[in-house]
């Protein structure tokens, strides 16, 4: 099913039900369907062709919403930017998408300015002669960006004028277009985050991403009494799957403009949602961790959705025990999440694996060096096949070919392990393993260690440079508000508690992670070590 067709079905099924909930606002399905459909008439009249490139660069609001089905119905590919993109970063992104037309917004100009970022990047904007059609040089087939709002500002578009190019096409006009692609044509183009590297444009087609959001919306068992809470960008999987999983249900889908934990539980108070879906620990951590939390106000929660170290996940578990918290393992390139966990399984089970692996998806796990597949509980690199595989990066076949295997297995380039039960395990990243003396060392032991220091809200580990051994662990941290603890005693913490090898020999206590929606830019961190001080012998363990 194509990601419009469902939403159609899910008008006709639940017309009043809410769809999207908003602090200040709500949609029903009809609501939804009937916006969206306006939009791809604009879209259609603006002279969008079927697979042509649309783009959307906004914090989340219910027009982002509105706008990524009415591209779908315009048989047209959604490329989501993400908001944090700025100055050659996003010009390097636009250009590299061939986006045809771009939506973004003036509703958070005091804190965001969009259209100040794009002028920035392309001055030719502002004096354009002809907002409809744009003369950008480094982005030639760029033609026009349309504003959410009425809002008029030189060389955009606005909400207006947009609505007007819609006014000779019919509704006939856009079901033919929907009709004129199929399940294999491209619904979304999500750039990769880029912790590592230039973002690269993953493509997911139709069938790929609206069949995995089905698989997710059956292993929550999620039903039209249901409503999921999402604070997580619109740009990035881990709402947009979901998004879709809910809608299979008829279940409302919650979320906001942005993740403020005050906000958050205000929400999560009034609206009273069945799901959470924080994804990311440090989501969690400060709902947990706030002064207003309540476990009570959450009564209704009968599921929660995050991904930790499984020392963070029993502190969750035990925070919110009528829930069943899982955890999940997944990435863009197989349309968002692979597996979850399940309620059939225990509290243990589902806090040290992320589950089996949806119906359709198969998981390997092979040695990284000879590539022959290992048994149960072995530890290497995992591998994906099945229906959500991504259809390649956009205009690079190299990079398509470089994560495939001969045989058509998806090369994650994480560890992690399947045990007798089929059950998958995340143990890191390939590039995330140190080499100490010789000695393999994963930071994610390291950081799940950190974690469960009392004063500890956030752990990164990252390889130093190490004249003796090669490099050394470096440990970020990002202490618990209000408390309070020096590089000494997290490095005794750790003697206490890890062989010597293993204990980091720089810590560094930071406010703010440098990262791109969800995922914290270890690169960034490595390049910050770069220009701090030499190890500290005195820090150093005993060397085993």
């Amino acid at each position: 099913m194509k990601l419009d067709e469902l939403l159609n079905i899910a008008a006709a099924k639940w017309p009043h039900r809410s769809a999207l909930i908003f602090p200040d606002s709500e949609l029903t399905f009809s609501n939804l369907q009937a916006i969206a459909k306006r939009k791809a008439r604009s879209l259609i009249g603006a002279g969008v062709r079927a697979g042509d490139h649309v783009g959307v660069l906004s914090l989340n609001l219910p027009e982002y919403v509105e706008s990524i089905f009415a591209i779908s119905m315009a048989g047209a590919t959604a490329v989501p930017l993400n908001a944090r993109y700025r100055g050659a970063e996003l010009k390097q992104v636009i250009a590299d998408s061939d986006i045809r037309l771009l939506f973004t917004t003036s509703q958070f100009d005091n804190r965001v300015d969009f259209s100040a970022h794009l002028t920035g990047c392309y001055p030719e904007i502002s004096t354009s002669p002809d907002p409809s059609q744009l003369r950008i040089g480094e982005a030639p087939l760029l033609a026009s960006i349309v504003m959410f709002e009425a809002t008029q500002k030189p060389g955009f578009i606005s909400l207006t004028d947009f609505d007007q190019w819609g006014r000779d096409v019919t509704d006939e006009a856009v079901t033919e277009r929907s009709a004129s692609v199929g399940l294999e044509s491209i619904c979304l183009m999500i750039y990769t985050s880029g912790t590592t590297s230039v973002p690269k444009g993953c493509r997911l087609s139709h069938g790929a991403f609206v069949r995995n959001a089905a698989a997710e919306q059956e292993r929550f068992a999620i039903t039209e009494d249901d409503c999921l809470w999402d604070p997580l960008p619109f740009f990035h999987m881990s709402s947009l799957l979901p998004m879709v999983a809910s809608m299979w249900a008829g279940a409302a889908y919650a979320s906001d403009t942005h993740f403020d934990v005050d906000r958050a539980l205000e929400q999560i108070y009034r609206v009273e949602p069945t799901i959470l879906f924080p994804a990311f620990p440090a989501i969690m951590g400060d709902l947990l961790s706030h002064h207003d939390f309540q476990a009570d106000k959450m009564a209704r929660v009968r599921l929660v959705n995050n991904v930790a170290p499984a020392s963070r996940l029993l502190e969750n578990m035990a925070q919110l025990p009528q829930a069943v918290h899982v955890s999940a393992y997944g990435l863009t390139e197989i349309s968002g999440v692979a597996c979850h966990g399940s309620a059939d399984e225990t509290d243990f089970e589902r806090a040290h694996t992320c589950g089996r692996t949806f119906e359709g998806i198969d998981a390997r796990i092979v040695c990284p060096d000879s590539q022959s597949e290992l048994g149960t509980d072995e530890e290497g690199e995992i591998q994906l096949r099945g229906y959500a595989l991504f259809t390649d990066y956009y205009k690079d076949p190299e990079k398509t070919r470089a994560v495939m295997t001969e045989d058509g297995w998806l090369r994650t380039g994480d560890i992690g392990a399947l045990d007798a039960q089929e059950r998958l395990s995340f143990r890191g990243r390939l590039k995330d393993m140190l080499k100490v003396g010789g000695e393999n060392v994963a930071a994610l032991e390291i950081e799940g260690l950190l974690l469960t220091h009392p004063a500890v809200k956030m752990a990164q580990v990252v390889g130093a440079p190490h004249d003796r051994l090669g490099e050394v662990p470096a440990a970020f941290i990002e202490l618990s508000d209000g408390a309070h603890c020096g590089k000494e005693e997290i490095i005794q913490f750790c003697r206490d508690n890890i062989a010597s090898f293993k204990v980091p020999r720089i810590v560094r206590f930071v406010d703010e992670w440098p990262s791109s929606a969800t995922k914290i830019q270890k690169f960034k961190l490595i390049e910050l070590l770069a220009r701090a001080e030499p190890v500290d012998a005195s820090s150093e363990a005993t060397d085993e």
